[in-house]
């Protein structure tokens, strides 16, 4: 597993780097504005399925992603009113929304719904920029174990594994921070699937 050093003078550079590894089929871990990520192209089924394997993921459990902007999350997903006026409220940030996938049907391998959000961390915008596809965005954790903040801990979970991710995006011990808040729109309600970072209120 290689590994790069980020810091505050070199976010274009490693982001350029991180883009190039990420459009070969490359699997990066990755600060975000919670905890470290796994990262991959959405659209690479290998680099997806590697994803799967280096958590321990059950296959019918889908993944979420990064997109850079409203565009882009409009290509992908179908909004409703309500969903927009609070994702307007929280984005970028560390809001993730279920939604349905516009590509649903097309190929066996796009779910019906997708979780993504815009994120706020620096170098996550622009490496989504970047980065041609959307980005799988799910914590560099085992499945069923915590997030990972500190470079400790992610070295030695990492070690310890048959199947690697290719590259390390070192950026330091990251904040002890909640995760992502999760939510999706039912009928046109709003369920919290999971509160994270930020507060949402189911709406009745």
């Amino acid at each position: 597993m290689k590994e790069i050093f980020l810091r505050d003078n070199n976010l274009d550079e490693v982001a350029h780097e991180v883009a190039a590894v990420l459009a070969s089929g490359g699997v990066i871990v990755y600060p975000t504005e919670t905890a470290y990520g796994l990262g991959a192209d959405y659209f690479n089924e290998e680099a997806v399925k590697k994803i799967f394997l280096i958590k321990q993921r059950e296959a019918e459990k889908p993944l979420p992603v990064i997109v850079s902007d409203w565009g882009a999350a409009e290509q992908l997903v179908v909004f409703d009113d309500g969903i927009r006026q609070i994702l307007a409220q929280h984005w970028p940030g560390p809001l993730t929304a279920v939604l349905p996938f516009r590509l649903f049907g097309q190929k066996s391998y796009f779910p019906e719904t997708l979780g993504l959000r815009i994120s706020s961390h620096i170098f996550c915008q622009k490496l989504s920029l970047l980065a041609k596809n959307p980005i799988v965005s799910t914590s560099a954790n085992i499945s069923g174990s915590g997030a990972l903040y500190s470079m400790e801990q992610i070295k030695e979970q990492f070690s310890q594994l048959n199947i690697q991710p290719d590259l390390l995006i070192n950026a330091g011990n990251l904040p002890l921070t909640p995760a992502t808040t999760v939510i999706r729109s039912v009928a046109g309600k709003i369920e919290v699937l999971r509160q994270g970072k930020i507060n949402i209120y189911p709406v009745k």
